[in-house]
Formats: structure tokens, sequence, C-alpha cells
């Protein structure tokens, strides 16, 4: 008996029915639940909204069940995706000093519409004045987060969105799938005789395949390992000739299927076994000292490559020349080279920053600043690298400023840096490092799945609080992540342009009231993480700075070879 002799009607009825099971079980991939948040804006300044969200009513707000929004200044309507399938509370929180906010229009849509027209059924956090008139809510703050928090259980559930696209691609595969296991499966039990068991197995092994597309993840961010998880490639891909589609849909895949977040949850259980392990880009290498991956790894450089870097900088030097620019670079020494127990530091590869900066030293490039010797005196007195987290103490970026200055001095007698003097100090035993200025635990604990409890915050580090911090003015271009610095009372007459990644923040906390008026350009953000001084070569012409600087860390030093090609 072969596979003619099987009726066509059951055979078709069975491939239709495997296929039917199949687009169920892969449901959420095409016909996904989740909610809209829509509402009217208007702004004195760009804010990236952060709409925090619980699934259920005992539950309690948290970075995982969140969603990032940019929205301009000026009058907007935003339409946000909120991807839950039920919704049981939401909070709004307008990032750091929105300064004028007016919200109308305020609607969550989901199975059915829920419009928030009265904006005292919400309490307002963190905001100096507010104003509710004709359903309009308009509040001023100065302030970090502010938050309109919904005050009552909603236990909404969500709107299926049906993906035409999706739902051809996956209809197509899944009938073709079940067309060759059935016929497989026919002659696998009628021609070879095999048992009944063996084809079970065949059938379970097949549908498990569909698992993972079973309830496909929705999440811009993975709180877990600290990073944008990938974006799903639109159709319209499909036909670029790139033939870069597959391998996009495969990191998307990769990042929302199914049971991953169980999986990476599992894997963090069984490396705590260790009592010093590592997990998803860290390692704890003592009880209280912690690591990223690229605090303990370098890159090596041949002569070549290094001869590439000094050609860059000779490039950027000429063009800083041509427009009447004292320019310099700063390269933070790693975080290996300030660990004090000397057994922690045979687990630190050695820092080939030096190496750089001594080869452009021989070469006669002396606008080069590599701070290793007056960092490694101030670590004696107080940390200048945070235990828990990978960028340096506001101590650490204190000393690579005066390092700075010194050299800058060179060239301007009259500079006259701030001091100790100019600050009130305070302790504490958090981390502050990044362009919000708020307080964590760090980077690493976060890497390595620990959270406020569990990470060992038993150091206090030293901090700074400018005597004159009211007069400083700050504008900050969320969606580049850069920022303008007003200072009207500083000693020094010249402007200043500072490009660099996350180094560069608490750099700012002295540099911004060293002159009155400063630009910062953020060298890694979410479009792009390169030193090429073309990305901002406009903005630095029209702003006709004196100075320019350049404060990155060693890890990135490597990207000094692209800041000026020929």
């Amino acid at each position: 008996m072969t596979i003619k002799k099987i009726l066509p009607n059951r055979f078709i009825i069975i491939v239709l029915l495997l296929t039917a099971i199949l687009m169920t079980l892969s449901l959420n991939l095409w016909g996904g639940k989740y909610f809209y948040l829509s509402m009217k804006t208007s702004l004195e300044k760009d804010i990236l909204l952060q709409i925090d969200y619980i699934k259920k009513s005992h539950h309690a707000f948290n970075r995982e069940q969140s969603v990032k929004h940019l929205i301009k200044a000026g009058q907007h309507e935003s339409k946000i995706i909120i991807p839950t399938k039920k919704l049981a509370c939401f909070r709004l929180d307008f990032g750091s000093n929105p300064k004028q906010v007016k919200i109308s229009n305020l609607k969550i849509s989901g199975k059915k519409t829920i419009s928030f027209n009265d904006f005292s059924q919400f309490e307002l956090l963190n905001i100096d004045s507010f104003d509710i008139k004709n359903n309009i809510l308009s509040f001023k703050s100065t302030q970090s987060n502010p938050q309109i928090v919904y005050k009552n259980i909603l236990n909404l559930k969500g709107r299926r969105h049906f993906d035409i696209y999706m739902f051809v691609i996956l209809a197509t595969l899944s009938f073709l799938l079940s067309y060759k296991v059935v016929k497989y499966l026919s002659t696998f039990k009628i021609e070879q005789h095999h048992s009944r068991i063996d084809i079970v197995f065949l059938s379970v092994f097949f549908v498990l395949l569909f698992l993972p597309m079973s309830d496909i993840s929705k999440a811009e961010k993975s709180e877990q390992e600290n990073r944008i998880l990938a974006s799903r490639p639109s159709f319209s891909q499909f036909f670029d000739k790139s033939g870069n589609y597959g391998k996009a849909f495969e990191q998307w895949f990769n990042d929302h299927f199914f049971g991953r977040k169980n999986l990476i949850e599992l894997n963090t259980k069984l490396q705590r076994l260790n009592q010093y392990y590592s997990y998803a880009g860290a390692q704890k290498i003592s009880d209280d000292w912690s690591v990223i991956q690229s605090d303990v790894t370098s890159q090596h450089f041949s002569l070549p490559e290094l001869f590439a870097i000094k050609r860059s900088i000779e490039n950027y030097n000429n063009f800083c020349h041509k427009n009447g620019i004292k320019c310099y670079i700063e390269i933070v020494p790693k975080k290996g080279e300030f660990l004090k127990d000397s057994s922690l530091k045979k687990a630190i590869d050695t820092d080939h920053s030096s190496v750089i900066y001594k080869y452009l030293n021989k070469n006669n490039i002396t606008n080069v600043v590599y701070p290793l010797d007056a960092l490694s005196k101030h670590n004696q007195t107080d940390l200048v690298y945070f235990k828990t987290d990978h960028h340096w103490t506001e101590w650490g970026a204190y000393w690579g400023y005066q390092d700075l200055m010194q050299r800058i001095k060179q060239d301007f007698p009259r500079l006259v840096p701030v001091t100790e003097q100019d600050y009130d100090i305070f302790y504490d035993n958090r981390v502050r490092a990044e362009g919000d200025r708020s307080f964590w635990y760090g980077s690493a604990c976060k890497l390595l799945k620990l959270d406020e409890k569990t990470c060992p915050l038993n150091t206090p580090y030293r901090y700074y609080k400018h005597k004159d911090e009211k007069s400083l003015k700050m504008e900050w271009d969320l969606k580049y992540n850069n920022k303008d610095f007003y200072y009207p009372h500083a000693k020094n007459k010249e402007k200043v342009v500072i490009i660099g990644n996350s180094f560069t923040e608490n750099f700012s906390s002295f540099l911004a009231y060293t002159f009155p008026r400063i630009k910062k350009f953020r060298s890694n953000n979410q479009f792009e993480d390169s030193l090429k001084i073309s990305r901002w070569e406009k903005d630095i012409l029209a702003f006709k700075p004196d100075i320019m600087l350049i404060v990155i860390n060693s890890n990135a030093a490597f990207q000094l070879n692209d800041l000026m090609k020929e």
C-alpha cells in the first residue's frame, strides 16, 4: 500500500487540521494582544516618555514592564503600543526636567477603549505645580522623573491585532510543513513498517518546533541583559536585494521567542552555584568587586593600527587648526588598573591604551592625555572606579578633569579650573554615572541579575554638588543624548565642545562650571557609536568653539582610528 491509496479527502483534512493547530500555536506571532495608549501633548522640550504598566493588581511597577517613546517639543498626538495582554494599572514618567507639559485626550484602547478625562484620578509625583481645566492637565516640573500614576485598578484585556503579512507567511509554511509531515508519516508506517511510538515521537517533535513562537514577546528592551532587543523587520524588506531579511528576522526571533526570559533566569540560577560567577558579559571577581566584559579584556594594537590612529588624530588636529580651535583628547584608563587587591588584578588584561599614548608621544602628538598616574595616586584616598559598575566615580572624574586642565593651561595660561572648594562634598554607597544623574546599584550587578538588596553596596563614594548649582542651565536632547550647558558665573570665557561616551557624564560635573557655554555630544547613542567628527562637524563650526575635547574610556580607544579620514 502506498500514499496514493489513502483517500485524498482524508489526507487533505489531516493536513488542514495540522495547519490549523500550528497556526493556533503561533497565534501571538500574527495576531497578538496588546493595548494602545494615545494622547495629545504640548511640550516645551523633547521628552523621553516612559510608560510603566502592571498586569495584575497585586504586582508592583518594575523596569521590565515598561515602554519608552520619544515625543518632540510642540503639540503632537502620540499613539504608543503597550505590549501586554492584560492591564491593571499604569503610570507615565516624563524623564528629567520636562519643564512645562500639557496633556489631554488620554486614552487606553484594548478590547474596549477607556478615556481618562478626569485627571483628578491620577496621583502626581515630583511635580512643582499643576492645573486641571477643561479636561487638560497642565503641570510644570524641573525635577527628575515627574510622574502621573492612575489611582484605580483597571483589569482590562488587550485587543487582538491581525498582521496579514505574517499570517500569510506562517500559513504557507504551516501548510507545507503539515503536508510534508503527513506524507512522510504515512509512508513511514505503511511502507517501512515502523511502530506507532516512532510516529508519535516525530509528530510531537515537529509540533514542539512551533512552541517558541506560541507567545512572542513585544518588549523593546531586555533589562536582564541591559540592551535594546532586535526589532522585527518589515515585510517590504523581504524584497530587498541586499538579502538581509532572513538575518534580521532571525535576530528578532532569537530576542523574542516564548520562554526566553525563563531560560535566562534558569541559566542565572545555575551560574550562581559558583560563588564567583560570570553572566551576560559581567563577572563577579570577589565578594564586592564586579566587572563587565570590557573591563577584563583589551584590544591589542598592531603597528599598522597605531599608525592609522596617529594619522586620524593628525587629520583631527589639522581640522582644529584650520578652524582656530584648540583640540585635546583624554583616554581614561580601564577599571582593572585600579583594583587594590593584587590577586584581583590577575583577572584583568593589560590596558593597551598606554601603548597608544606612548606611541603618539613618541611621534610628537602631545595633545593626548592619559591620566593613569593621577588616578592611581588618588585611588589610595577614595576609589576612582565603582565596584559594581564600569564607570569612573566622580572622584576619579575630578582628577581626570584636573589632569586635562593642566594640559590645556599650557595653551591657555589664564585658565582657572574649579576645585573642591567650589563644591559641597558628600558620600553615598550607590552609583551615579549616567546622563540622568540618578543613583542606582550599578551596571555589573544588573547584568549579574543582582538587585538593590543583593548587590553589595558597602562602599561609600565621594560626590560633588556645586555651591552655585542653581545658576547652571542645561538643555538635554533626549533623542541623541546631547547636552548644552550655560553657566554665567564661569571664571573663564572660552566656549567648549566635548565629545565622548558615558565617561563624559561625571566629567561634566566639573567642566560645566569651568566655561560659560559647553556643547556636549554623546558619541554612543541609539543610532550610532563612533567618534567620526563628520557626525557633528556642521554643529561644531556653527558653534565656533575655542576648545574641543574628546573624552573616552580606553575600551573605546580603537574608535580614534575613525576621527577623521584622509
